[in-house]
């Protein structure tokens, strides 16, 4: 209903728009001449066609008809590759039907003053003409002339118009010149006054209404549309005198008012009202409009109003940025109002219908200064607006009548709505008591599950720790080592392993996949592996020895693994070492696991393979066991990859290799327990608040 009778009353409107005047003859002038000798008389109409014209000349009604050259009219001659700012004489010829008498003239405002000629005889004139900026009048008004009958006595009328312009960024006659009877000159004037009073005498109206509605309730409300609806009224207001069509309100209210503070009013009243729209549309359907969108577009209205402060001839240059910014608000209006409509906002229709009118009268004025369509009215966008403010009083009004009617509604039915409302609260209350009962019966649950978590793990902790090597036992073969063991979880992924004979000790690392539970089986496994296949003796050197570990945990792994199941991807990187303090030698067997020495100021890799331990079953994996010679103060290190992997500093980068090596570098020299500390310290700075990500660990033996 609401749709059908919005459509309705704009096609009510347009059709009185075109209907209540319309050019009654039609006549083009042609080379400076309009002939309209063969009519029995003149009634009313647009004088369009060619003048004689005569750029940066100020000519006498008899030298401008020895020019050569015309312009059309209504246009502005900066259109026709003129600048707006000059000076030139324009000239029309008519030859009026016989006995014409008692004929008017409608002058629009014309930038920005003239001197009106008839026949030879000067009329009248606006402003001071001037060929130099300096001494320049600008005037800003449009003029109802009563052509005196012994001008017309000839059967000929020339109308001459001698205009300069310095002020304004349009030049010359860019509204119609309408010639016609007295009579009907007259009677279109006074119904487009009429027309002009009843459209600000209504937006006054709302503007007085809204602020009552403002300052009594919605003020209270923190809500603001109302207050943006006064200021939409009154920019209108001030714009329609200022434009008036019939007549200029505001040369008649202050007749001694500037060009320029008109031309800055006309702007400012423009170039504020997408501001005060945006405004106005984000209080009227709050919390639809994307804050960022909303930012971004209040920001450029802003930029948009700050234009009418500028000088008045830059204006040309901002009526394109003006039109912009208007249509793309219009965008947003019909974006936001078709979401209210997706959020069941009842009135988001008539809201929308009401963003409409402006759009539409805006196009429908544009039309008809370019003469295709004609109204009698001219500046029809006001009659947008007022459309426009008429729909959002509506709104507003609907609202507040909704809302009174919601608070008589409780006012009669208190008792029944309190008793109601009551009972909803105790069935919630027995709801809630009930689902409590259930969430306290579930917590316990859940503490006792994970006790019996917690206790498996810290079983599973102690059992973990009771297979790696003791301090008490690596410390018989080696005095000067420090370990750094630091699980993700209570339990890890990583493990080393030792053993020590007459001829040295054996030291690796290990980095089994996955971490937590998971990885700690993985590492148990392994280790139990290692030690079976290092007891059986059946290796002559260290890359047999991962051979034979290879074997026997693949074995391990998929010792129940079906013929149609994938076997397990699952396995480990490993750095073996054989360590002789008294040849300084050191053998060396590594699993796609970096070893390094540190030397004085040196780092120096050691080779590794490229395979794993475990992994694919039908991979076919050789290691070799390596000879490096050591010295004295030489420093071995064998680690996994949870240091390098760690995330921190200001950026939340993984700490590398790279930094790694440096912080290795740089506590060589040290004692090796001050080195443990060291490298913990590191550690724990670069992770800093963010979350160990696996599990650490790092060896070093010096020689």
């Amino acid at each position: 209903m609401q749709k059908i009778i919005s459509i309705s009353l704009l096609l009510l409107l347009l059709w009185g728009l075109s209907s209540c005047w319309k050019e009654k003859q039609h006549f083009v002038a042609r080379k400076g001449i309009l002939d309209l000798s063969q009519e029995k008389k003149i009634e009313l109409l647009r004088v369009k066609g060619e003048f004689f014209f005569a750029w940066q000349k100020i000519l006498s009604p008899k030298e401008i008809l020895q020019s050569k050259d015309f312009l059309p009219l209504p246009i502005e001659w900066n259109r026709k590759n003129y600048t707006p700012q000059g000076y030139a004489t324009y000239s029309l010829l008519i030859k009026l039907p016989a006995n014409s008498k008692d004929l008017g003239l409608e002058l629009p405002n014309v930038a920005t003053a003239y001197r009106l000629w008839f026949n030879d005889s000067l009329f009248t004139s606006m402003g001071k003409l001037a060929t130099q900026p300096d001494s320049s009048v600008a005037a800003y008004q449009k003029n109802i002339i009563k052509i005196p009958n012994h001008f017309l006595k000839d059967n000929t009328l020339q109308i001459t118009l001698q205009i300069s312009n310095f002020e304004h960024f349009r030049g010359g006659i860019y509204y119609p010149i309408y010639l016609g009877s007295w009579e009907e000159i007259d009677k279109k004037t006074k119904k487009i006054r009429d027309f002009e009073l009843f459209i600000m005498g209504a937006l006054l109206f709302m503007a007085v209404f809204h602020s009552i509605l403002y300052f009594f309730l919605s003020r209270r409300q923190s809500n603001h549309d109302s207050f943006y609806l006064v200021l939409i009224c009154l920019l209108v207001v001030l714009r329609t005198s200022l434009l008036s069509v019939g007549s200029q309100y505001w040369r008649e209210l202050f007749p001694n008012s500037s060009f320029e503070l008109m031309m800055k009013t006309e702007f400012f009243s423009a170039y504020a009202l997408p501001l005060v729209i945006l405004l106005f549309l984000d209080a009227l359907l709050p919390n639809i409009i994307n804050r960022k969108i909303f930012q971004a577009a209040k920001y450029i209205a802003w930029i948009m109003l700050g234009l009418a402060f500028l000088p008045i001839p830059t204006y040309l240059y901002s009526i394109p940025i003006y039109y912009f910014v208007i249509y793309a608000l219009y965008i947003l209006e019909i974006y936001v109002c078709l979401k209210a409509k997706q959020k069941s906002v009842k009135e988001a229709y008539l809201i929308l219908v009401a963003f409409l009118m402006p759009m539409i009268f805006s196009f429908l004025e544009t039309l008809h200064h370019q003469g295709v369509i004609l109204f009698a009215y001219a500046n029809i966008t006001s009659l947008g607006m007022l459309l426009f403010l008429f729909f959002q009083s509506f709104v507003i009004s609907y609202r507040i009548a909704k809302a009174y009617a919601k608070v008589a509604y409780l006012s009669k039915n208190l008792e029944q709505e309190v008793a109601k409302r009551t009972q909803e609260l105790e069935e919630q209350k027995e709801e809630l008591t009930q689902s409590n009962i259930i969430l306290e019966n579930t917590k316990n649950e859940l503490e006792r599950s994970r006790e019996s978590i917690l206790a498996s793990i810290r079983y599973a902790q102690r059992v973990q720790n009771a297979i790696l090597p003791s301090d008490r036992y690596i410390s018989k073969f080696s005095q000067d080592y420090f370990i750094f063991y630091q699980p993700r979880d209570a339990v890890s992924g990583d493990f080393y392993w030792f053993h020590g004979d007459t001829e040295g000790f054996y030291v690796a690392a290990a980095d089994c996949t996955g971490h937590g539970v998971p990885g700690a089986i993985m590492a148990t496994m392994a280790y139990i592996s290692l030690d079976y296949a290092f007891f059986r003796k059946e290796h002559q050197n260290l890359g047999e020895l991962l051979q034979i570990f290879d074997k026997e945990l693949v074995k391990l792994l998929h010792k129940n693994v079906q013929p149609d199941e994938e076997p397990t991807q699952d396995g480990l990187v490993i750095a073996l070492c054989k360590v002789n303090p008294k040849t300084k030698e050191l053998k060396f067997a590594s699993a796609n696991a970096p070893i390094y020495i540190v030397r004085g100021e040196i780092l120096i890799e050691l080779p590794f393979d490229k395979h794993i331990i475990g992994g694919n079953s039908r991979e076919t994996k050789e290691f070799t066991e390596q000879t490096f010679p050591l010295e004295t103060n030489d420093v071995i290190y064998l680690f996994s990859d949870g240091y390098q992997d760690q995330f921190g500093g200001d950026k939340k980068k993984k700490l590398g290799y790279r930094k790694f090596k440096e912080i290795l570098l740089k506590i060589a020299p040290l004692p090796m327990q001050e080195q443990r500390k060291l490298i913990e310290m590191e550690f724990n700075a670069w992770k800093g608040n963010y979350s160990q990500i696996d599990d650490v660990l790092v060896i070093g033996i010096k020689v």
